[in-house]
């Protein structure tokens, strides 16, 4: 029994570790992919138009605020 649950212990450790990786490669593309557009936008300014500072999918990329809740709102969807 101890031999099995120590199984199950190693298969749940790996499995974390997997995920935790494949997180961590996709936080390196999507940056990597930022940073591209970024470049691209600075240098082919004329043919690739960069997006205005008040843009809702930038202001979503950046983390800033989220279109679905104001920004000046706090606190829980609850309260009076």
């Amino acid at each position: 029994m101890n031999r099995l649950r120590s199984g199950f212990v190693r298969a749940g450790v790996l499995w974390t570790l997997a995920l935790l990786g494949a997180a961590a490669l996709a936080t390196v593309q999507a940056i990597w992919s930022l940073n591209d557009a970024q470049q691209a936008c600075f240098f082919h300014y004329p043919a690739i138009p960069c997006p205005a500072a008040d843009d809702p999918a930038m202001t979503q990329l950046a983390w800033r605020s989220s279109p679905s809740r104001p920004s000046g709102s706090r606190g829980s969807a609850c309260s009076s």
